[in-house]
Order: C-alpha cells, then structure tokens, then sequence
C-alpha cells in the first residue's frame, strides 16, 4: 500500500458543517436547559383549574413568569397563590378578565405589561363547552358566544403580543384546540367543533405569516381529559365506556400530559414545531373500526 494511501486513510477526518452543529449543539446542551423558561413571560387564559392551571404550573415551575387570567378574583388569586407556594418563588401573578369581550382583552394586556412585562409566550386555553344539541336547535346567540370566546378572542390577543414578538424575534402562541374540530366531527356539539377547527387553521395561519420573525404557532388538541370541563362525559358510564373502549390508550387524559406538551412548545425545545396541531388523545383519533 503507497503511502500516500495510507496517510490518506488513517488522516482524521473533516467533520461535516452538520456534524459541527450537532457537536455544537450536545455541547450546549450541557450548559443549558433547553426547555427552560427563565427570563420569559407567559400567559395562559382559562388557568384556574384543569390542563390550564397544569399548564400554568408548568411554565412556572421551569423559569416563567405566568400570569394567571381567571373571571373571578377568588379563584384566579387561589390558583396564582397555589403555583407559587408549589414553585417556591413568586412567578404566578393574577389578573381577572372576561375574554369575550374586546375592551377586557385590551384592558387585560395593558395590565401584564405594566405589572409584569410583554408576553413572549402565549397559551390560550379558555373557551366554551357546551352540548347544544342538533344544528337545527343552535341559536344565533349561542353560536356568537362561541365564536367571540374562542375565535374572536385568539384574534383579538394575537393582535396584541404579535407587535412585540416581531420586534424581539422571538415568541410563541399555543392555541387549546380539540379533536372535535381538529380531526373529527361531532353529532351534538358542532359549534365547539367549528370553533375549534378555526383556531387550529389559525395557527398554520400565523406559522406561514410570522415564522420568518421567529414566532412559532401551534395547536393542541385534547379528547378526553379527567376535568371539570368534561363532567358530562365523565360522570355518563355509557359513553365513558365508549369512550374507553376506542381510546387505544384504555383511559382519559391527564393534566399534567397536556402541560408537558405547552411546556414543549412553549421553550426552545419545540423551535422547529411551527404551524401544527397536536392531538393528544391516547391514540383515540387514528383507530380504525372494523366492520
């Protein structure tokens, strides 16, 4: 063998651009927490109780200042007190506002930037659930209520933080959609379905819009979770039962596994997750029935 092969073989060899941002980036990883939320403000609507308050805790046990937005004083200072003696510092910070209304979002948005700073990271969780019934049963005003609580209401908040997201070049919004409306259809709740399908075609909206200013959009979709919100399926054994006989997963949803994905998608870890809904329902959409 010449030895000009042989230097050629045993010489080391140049890493790829690839390899040295992997390298790079195992490096980093050493020196930081990738899912940290230190130094960011985040706010999440609907988070008195339930996957919101989970969520909350959540963002606040991994850095984030969290503001707490409840309709009511009492349950919205409970929840924020409740987070900060489980974190151990004062992250959680309450503020009441009725979200479907234009002028208490407005208000609600003046008020975290004063008494806490801009929002880098936005969880809209609140919204309506209510069973209606059929099409032919839904009223005007029923139909309106979902849409300025859910749709109108996202537009109305994304309205206010995008500005600041832009300038900074960095943000993210996190929509609660469902998989009524994200994947399947509903015999009696169609209203929330619609609203639903809405807020995750929003974020594929704002993913396409704002990704090149670092903004990142994205929706979950729950089924069925051990809430409040879902006592009517909850405490009915025969759906319950039908319920869990399709679920692959063989049970309902835990709060704490809607928060881990807010969390994700909330940091550093989910950069590269933009403009997607994520079902998280034990498998429950993607089983096929036999005949």
């Amino acid at each position: 063998m010449s030895t000009e092969l042989l230097s050629t073989i045993t010489r080391p060899r140049r890493k790829t651009p690839y390899e040295q941002d992997v390298a790079a980036m195992a490096i980093a990883s050493t020196d930081s927490d990738i899912f940290s939320m230190t130094g960011r403000v985040a706010l999440v609507t609907g988070s008195t109780r339930g996957m919101g308050f989970a969520a909350a805790h959540e963002l606040a046990r991994h850095g984030a200042d969290v503001v707490i937005v409840g309709r009511d004083t009492e349950s919205t200072g409970a929840a924020a007190a409740q987070v900060n003696e489980a974190v151990g510092a004062d992250r959680a910070h309450p503020i009441v506002a009725n979200i479907g209304h234009r002028d208490s979002v407005t208000d609600l948005m003046a008020r975290t930037r004063a008494e806490v700073g801009q929002i880098d990271a936005l969880l809209l969780h609140a919204g309506m659930n209510i069973w209606v019934g059929e099409t032919t049963d839904l009223e005007d005003r029923t139909l309106t209520k979902f849409i300025d609580s859910s749709i109108m209401s996202a537009h109305w908040f994304c309205r206010e933080v995008l500005p600041h997201m832009v300038d900074q070049g960095w943000g993210r919004i996190i929509f609660t959609s469902s998989v009524i409306g994200s994947t399947l259809g509903s015999s009696d709740n169609g209203p929330y379905g619609i609203t639903k399908a809405a807020l995750a075609q929003m974020a594929r909206n704002l993913a396409c819009e704002y990704g090149k200013h670092g903004i990142r959009a994205n929706a979950i979709a729950p089924a069925l979770f051990e809430t409040r919100q879902a006592e009517a399926v909850l405490s009915d054994e025969g759906r319950l039962r039908r319920y869990l006989d399709r679920c692959p997963a063989g049970r309902v949803g835990e709060a704490r596994e809607f928060a881990g994905l807010a969390l994700l998608l909330a940091s550093e870890a989910g950069g590269y997750i933009n403009g997607q809904t994520v079902n998280v329902d034990g498998g429950y959409s993607v089983l096929w029935d036999s005949y």
